[in-house]
């Protein structure tokens, strides 16, 4: 007898087999061999159970591993295999200064800003509430007020859940709420000894120093999407006792949608010490909201993550810890000593670009955070060292046409569509470590803007950042590598560089370059003003030389009244840009121009736009 391919699983080939095989064995049936007759019926109902089981146990193979697992229970359950647990949802955190005015001679030296005193803000015409989640004490200072610095308000909404234990050895204790963030979860057990005296457990890390006396509780998310927090058993973490109490405290929160807030308002919280706020001062707007981690990152994270075992050995144990366990970061750079530049043996290197793009640097509180989380973790030997990201802007000058008779917008609204596929791109493509500017792709996402657009091209120019610091009369500043070469020849008549203007012996001075002669390596930087006659008089003759091949800018310390923050602008030799190890590219949006112009190709005076500024 003839066997059936097994493999072929499709509803129609499967009764094809079924109808060969009737065929094969010459079946006494009589008028089976059409689609109307009874038989056929049956055999649709045989190839439809086949196909359905086939497909069942695919899936039922594919839910079995990690990478193939398509619902989350699974996904969370394979990722629990390998000791991880997917993040939650992040509460969004503002930093704020706040003035509270004392009432009266109350005679109180300081003040104690309680838990939950909350602040509200709008975001898209949508309240939110952002409160304290711990006292705060401020001491009494000029014109009789109470200042907190740098206080830090969460989007959150605070719960409280008890328990009493029974007499099960593996209790789970359920958290069934949506939405929480388990970073800022408090677990407190109070025992039946002495019910006043609460004992605070730490979420288990790893195993090191672990033992029956531990006071550790252990969470992981269930298959409906909520966590449980369970504890001990006496030998790995202390055992609870029956009707002991356990006390989780937690917070909800929206996440990424309470991201933005610039503007907040005092609600509640104070008491009659005080007659409420004078001022409030944005310090960081909201940030760090997050969604609950997706499937995809939990694919990505969960093996990492057990291939580090919460230790710092190598380049993506420290990535895979830092991006885990910190919160205000968007992406991670690491590298060793060894590769920089000047060799440096026995320290690894870590910069991390924060979550807002408008905050280039951690600020010195984020810093320690992360260097306390790394001093136990990582190689006794070696030295962690955070080096801010180096920004490399970009700014373009955008030019395209349009058919007026496919779109009802206005050159200004077909702009600012522009603008904001621009924007996009900027989000989607660039702001990480070893980002790149594709040209074409750039180009594609200002095309596909609107159907009306025909053709677009633009012209890309970079900038680098640089401060020139004053102190006392002498003057400092860094040398500026943008690690890709320069546009132009190198003995051009025109300067390769540009700069912002700064003040100096009360004249706006600006950078410039010339060729040296005979030299085919180096062009020799200076310091000029401008004359009102058009002309430059030399304020510098020779401030530091420009390589344009390699687009190193070697500077002295250049002449300043004043601490001045400059912008040096260059035009690429490519307009395909590779950002490298600590290197973020970003495009300006203030500095990009963007003009359109209707498509006149049938007519005799239509122009195009030159390659050259």
């Amino acid at each position: 007898m003839a066997q059936f391919n097994t493999t072929e699983l499709d509803f129609d080939q499967i009764k094809t087999n079924l109808k060969n095989h009737f065929q094969r064995t010459g079946s006494a049936f009589a008028d089976w061999d059409f689609e109307g007759s009874g038989l056929s019926s049956l055999l649709d109902v045989l190839a439809y159970n086949t196909h359905y089981n086939a497909v069942n146990a695919h899936m039922a193979m594919n839910e079995s591993f990690l990478d193939s697992a398509q619902l989350r229970a699974n996904v969370v359950s394979r990722a629990k295999l390998l000791g991880y647990t997917p993040s939650s949802k992040t509460a969004s955190v503002a930093t704020l200064d706040v003035t509270f005015t004392r009432q009266g001679d109350s005679g109180a030296g300081e003040y104690t800003l309680p838990t939950g005193t909350k602040f509200t803000t709008t975001i898209d015409q949508v309240n939110y509430t952002f409160q304290t989640l711990s006292n705060i004490t401020a001491s009494l200072s000029a014109g009789n007020k109470f200042v907190f610095t740098d206080l830090k308000i969460y989007q959150s909404t605070r719960k409280r859940i008890e328990y009493v234990v029974d007499d099960s050895i593996y209790q789970k204790f359920l958290i069934d709420y949506n939405n929480v963030d388990i970073s800022q979860l408090t677990v407190e057990v109070f025992p039946t000894t002495n019910n006043a005296t609460p004992e605070t457990y730490t979420k288990f890390s790893t195993f090191t120093n672990i033992d029956s006396t531990s006071k550790i509780y252990f969470l992981h998310e269930n298959g409906d999407g909520y966590y449980n927090v369970t504890f001990g058993d006496g030998v790995l973490g202390k055992s609870l006792s029956p009707l002991d109490t356990v006390r989780i405290d937690f917070i909800t929160t929206v996440g990424a949608a309470a991201n933005g807030a610039r503007l907040f308002t005092y609600a509640s919280g104070a008491n009659a010490t005080i007659t409420g706020t004078s001022t409030i001062t944005l310090k960081v707007k909201s940030q760090g909201g997050e969604e609950k981690e997706s499937l995809a990152s939990i694919k990505y994270n969960a093996p990492l993550s057990f291939v580090s075992q919460n230790r710092a050995v190598t380049a993506e144990d420290y990535k895979t810890l830092i991006r885990q366990n910190i919160t205000n970061v968007k992406d991670v750079a690491v590298w060793g000593g060894q590769d920089n530049d000047i060799p440096n043996f026995g320290e690894v290197n870590i910069s991390i670009r924060p979550l807002d793009i408008n905050q280039l640097t951690l600020t010195d509180a984020e810093k320690d955070e992360v260097e306390g989380f790394l001093d136990d973790r990582k190689v006794v030997a070696i030295k962690p060292r955070l080096r801010d990201p180096l920004y490399t802007f970009l700014y373009a000058e955008v030019f395209f046409k349009y058919n007026l008779t496919l779109t009802n917008k206005t050159k200004q609204e077909l702009e600012t569509d522009v603008r904001n596929s621009i924007v996009t791109f900027n989000e989607n493509n660039l702001n990480n470590f070893s980002g790149v500017f594709r040209y074409s792709t750039f180009l594609k996402a200002i095309d596909q803007t609107n159907a009306a657009i025909l053709n677009s091209v633009a012209r890309i120019h970079a900038y680098k950042k640089l401060t020139i610091t004053v102190t006392g009369n002498e003057s400092e500043n860094d040398s500026i590598d943008f690690d890709f070469a320069f546009d132009g020849n190198i003995d051009q008549t025109e300067s390769m560089i540009s700069s912002t203007s700064w003040l100096y012996s009360g004249s706006d001075v600006q950078l410039g370059d010339e060729k040296i002669v005979g030299d085919s390596e180096k062009r020799k930087v200076f310091v000029f003003k401008s004359r009102t006659d058009g002309t430059v008089e030399k304020i510098v003759q020779t401030a530091g030389y420009l390589y344009p091949a390699t687009g190193v800018l070697q500077l002295n310390n250049l002449p300043s009244s004043q601490t001045s923050e400059i912008k040096v602008k260059v035009r690429p030799a490519s307009d395909d840009v590779l950002a490298k190890r600590r290197e973020v590219l970003s495009i300006d949006l203030g500095e990009t121009q963007v003009e359109g112009d209707i498509d006149a190709s049938f007519l005799s005076q239509y122009t195009t736009v030159s390659r050259d500024k």
